[in-house]
């Protein structure tokens, strides 16, 4: 990945199986093959993870020796891919469900709390709904801080005051 190149960033762009059968020999990605020759890395086999039309990344193994993979280890790990790629999509579609779900709550928490606040200038300072909301505003934007902190602050000070 430092290198922005070898058989896994290739495999994940192509959606294509790649394989290196002997990377003292293969030249498709030289400064690639230099670093892994250090690392006593010979041959490699790397597919992409592709669920439906996205491209989630790769899955890449490795062996000490040269052509260690057949067309049957391609097979295997095509299948495993395939696999792989559905379980991690599925993991996406349910944190990105659960982002929104959270954002929605802090809305929902926002809102009702900018209400409340808008209920106590309503009440202290005798202004209608749309005054209390540009007030609110107003102080958000010379305070330089958001309006659901602001809205927190004003509740929690008239509930003090009430005790």
């Amino acid at each position: 990945y430092e290198l922005d190149e070898g058989p896994c960033l290739t495999a994940w762009a192509d959606r294509a199986l790649v394989r290196v059968d002997d990377a003292t020999s293969d030249r498709r990605w030289p400064r690639w093959a230099e670093a892994v020759a250090e690392l006593g890395l010979r041959s490699t086999m790397s597919t992409g993870l592709v669920a439906g039309d996205s491209g989630l990344g790769a899955i890449k193994v490795y062996a000490a020796e040269p052509a260690a993979f057949d067309q049957r280890a391609e097979h295997l790990l095509s299948l495993f891919a395939a696999q792989a790629a559905i379980l991690l999509a599925n993991v996406q579609t349910y944190q990105r469900a659960q982002l929104v779900s959270d954002r929605l709550k802090e809305a929902l928490r926002s809102r009702d709390l900018i209400g409340q606040a808008k209920g106590v200038l309503i009440g202290r300072d005798s202004v209608d709904e749309e005054t209390a909301f540009a007030i609110l505003l107003a102080t958000s934007i010379r305070e330089n801080r958001k309006l659901r902190d602001v809205a927190q602050t004003l509740v929690h000070s008239a509930a003090k005051r009430r005790r």
